[in-house]
This record gives C-alpha cells, sequence and structure tokens, in this order.
C-alpha cells in the first residue's frame, strides 16, 4: 500500500508536465521579418482595449459603414482578425483568420486602424510584443 501511495504522487507530476508540454510555444521569433522580434503568444497578461471588451465592439461597430447594408448576409457569422501589438500598444500588423465578406473585411481593418493605443501584454513585470484576437460576432 505505501508502494502504491509513493506513486500516486509520482504519476501525477509526470502527468502535469506532460500536459505543460502540450500547450506549445509561449511565443514565435522573428528576425528582422516583424517590428517585434518576439511576439508572446500567451504572455502571462494579455494586451487589451482600453475601457474593455464592451467598449472596444462599441467603437468597432460605430466605425463600420457597410455593416447595416450587409446586415441579412453576414447574420449569425464570424469573423476572426489577429493584431500584433507592440509593447508601446501600437498595432503594427493585422492578419485576417476568418473572413465573412470581402467589404466587411474592409471595413472591420479601416475601424481597426482607427483604434487608440492598446494596454500592451506583460510578461516578466515588462511590456512585451504580443498577437490580440479580434473575434467579431455579427448578429
Amino acid at each position: 500500500m505505501k508502494r502504491l501511495l509513493l506513486l500516486v504522487p509520482f504519476m501525477l507530476s509526470f502527468l502535469f508536465s506532460v500536459a505543460q508540454k502540450d500547450k506549445g510555444p509561449e511565443f514565435e521569433v522573428f528576425e528582422g521579418t516583424s517590428i517585434c522580434d518576439t511576439v508572446w503568444l500567451r504572455p502571462t497578461i494579455p494586451s487589451t482595449y482600453p475601457g474593455g471588451s464592451n467598449e472596444m465592439y462599441d467603437f468597432l461597430f460605430h466605425n463600420m459603414e457597410n455593416s447595416d447594408r450587409l446586415q441579412s448576409y453576414i447574420s449569425g457569422k464570424k469573423m476572426v482578425v489577429r493584431l500584433t501589438v507592440t509593447e508601446k500598444g501600437e498595432i503594427v500588423e493585422k492578419k485576417v483568420l476568418r473572413e465573412v465578406e470581402p467589404s466587411l473585411t474592409a471595413d472591420v481593418l479601416q475601424a481597426v486602424d482607427k483604434f487608440p493605443l492598446l494596454k500592451p501584454a506583460h510578461e516578466k513585470g515588462k511590456d512585451v510584443c504580443s498577437y490580440f484576437l479580434l473575434l467579431v460576432n455579427f448578429k
């Protein structure tokens, strides 16, 4: 019985270490291809829009021109845009990961261009470059 009790903590620690390894890399390293040399995928504190998500989506939808015209076509669809945010909070790159409609994509990207500086991500007490996923649900 004592052997079994000693084996349980060992097995749990092994399983925990395997689970930690499966999370993938914490950051991507770029060599001269990006404004940021290192972009964190999962920083300890992610970047955020000043005022929070609700304010970000209010700003986004108030700054889009074609959303009313396309409302019936896009209802229930989702768009995903990956933003690269610098340690200063500037959005330096935008990549559309899931598109809904080309003219709507252009509207969303133009509205993102008007965003204020985001609050940068933090890792180990320092501001860092990170990815920010913008998920846009059209209802």
